[in-house]
């Protein structure tokens, strides 16, 4: 079957459609020949094709075609009439860039729709993946210790953990190595109730502060005077023994 243009009438293409072919029409829009033969065959000349895109990888972008059709963001498929070529352009969006294409072999170059094609654009994220999440819980070995990740002692040090040590670099380095040392250390004192006890013996005086901090910081400093009232006065010798230093 040869194909003419009507604006040259010159052949453009030569399709084979079978032998014993037996009759050919044209659809009312001029863009679709069908071709009957014999069994029963029907082939289908010019028309549309169907142009699907994908998106793939890590980042985030949109692709669009010429002729228009393509908005890939929202249309990631359009029909084309045949034997036209589509250029199809990738922009990648902020904090990804363009990678490549897959599928069909030119879809860098300009896609010729002589049949139904498809092609994949790779948009790669160029931002660093988030740290991992902290567990919901966290505080391994007070759970261990009293036996639930709801107890009021636990809800102390989780609260403590989240308002005042993830709030600054230091503590949160201090809660990263926590989380890896900690889990193998909560699974031997779970199984053992005289090490539990001790550890709830140990973390009373941290949750009382936590929870009584001025209480607290009032001890400290009536114990830091008692000491120095009763600290032994004494003269020490300098190293020279020429001068005394009384306390």
């Amino acid at each position: 079957m040869s194909v003419l243009s009507t604006a040259t009438d010159q052949v453009t293409d030569v399709v084979t459609v079978g032998s014993g072919a037996t009759g050919i029409a044209i659809s009312p829009d001029g863009k679709h020949a069908y071709v009957t033969g014999s069994g029963n065959t029907v082939v289908e000349l010019g028309g549309s094709r169907t142009l699907t895109v994908a998106k793939a990888g890590t980042g985030i972008g949109t692709v669009t075609s010429s002729p228009q059709g393509i908005t890939c963001g929202g249309t990631c498929q359009a029909s084309f009439d045949f034997g036209t070529v589509v250029t199809l352009t990738a922009t990648p969006d902020s904090g990804s860039f363009f990678s490549g294409w897959s599928g069909d072999p030119n879809c860098s170059t300009g896609v010729v729709m002589d049949s139904h094609k498809s092609c994949t654009a790779d948009f790669t994220s160029n931002t660093p993946p988030p740290p991992p999440a902290l567990p919901a819980s966290g505080c391994f070995i007070a759970t261990a210790a009293y036996g639930s990740a709801m107890a009021d002692e636990v809800v102390v040090l989780r609260t403590f953990r989240d308002k005042h040590l993830l709030t600054n670099a230091m503590g949160s380095t201090f809660v990263s190595l926590y989380y890896r040392l900690s889990p193998p250390i909560a699974d031997y004192i779970k199984e053992r109730d005289t090490l539990r006890t001790a550890v709830r013996l140990s973390l009373w005086p941290v949750i009382y502060t936590i929870k009584h901090p001025f209480v607290a910081y009032g001890v400290i400093l009536i114990g830091v005077l008692i000491v120095r009232r009763t600290w032994p006065r004494h003269n020490l010798a300098t190293t020279h023994g020429t001068r005394g230093i009384r306390l």
